[in-house]
């Protein structure tokens, strides 16, 4: 907890100070880099993991950030989605989508998701900081995180890069 509270508090630090990065990173490499770091705490990580490998791109964002964003989306399912069977990863038109089919949630609980220390309930485990933390990298490098459901049941995020805002004449 401690950890993600001192990088969440760096990053809204580093997006008062200073313009984002323009690094482009390879989604691949980082996420299996995050697969390995995770697979001796989740040792079932592997059969619920589907991952388009072919159609992974890259994304305007610094290798640690990425590695951030896609440890917690990861961890948050395989924390947070009793009955979680799948949990699929791809790439289309320089988005990426984390799908997952573990137990549903309300459309009041999507809004409530990102806040800090919100959990679903008192037995969850986690601090309640990591979407509020990949929220926060996403909003500091121009991206921003869409949360639906997926039906039948399950949560999908779309990580995109910010639309421009329109100017009126």
């Amino acid at each position: 907890m401690l950890e993600q509270l001192l990088l969440l508090s760096q990053t809204d630090h580093d997006a008062a100070q200073a313009a984002p990065d323009s690094d482009t990173t390879e989604v691949a490499p980082v996420l299996r880099q995050v697969i390995e770091e995770l697979s001796p705490v989740y040792p079932h990580l592997n059969s619920v993991l589907q991952v388009d490998w072919e159609n992974l791109q890259t994304l305007q964002l610094p290798p640690l950030s990425l590695q951030t964003i896609l440890k917690n989306l990861l961890e948050n399912a395989l924390l947070h989605a009793q009955g979680l069977s799948r949990i699929a990863i791809a790439m289309h038109d320089q988005q990426l989508l984390v799908q997952d089919d573990g137990q549903g949630l309300t459309a009041a609980e999507l809004t409530q998701m990102t806040r800090r220390f919100w959990r679903k309930s008192a037995q969850q485990q986690g601090h309640g900081l990591g979407l509020a933390l990949v929220k926060a990298l996403l909003q500091h490098h121009h991206y921003q995180m869409d949360l639906s459901l997926n039906p039948p049941q399950g949560l999908s995020i779309r990580i995109r890069p910010e639309q421009p805002s329109s100017t009126l004449n």
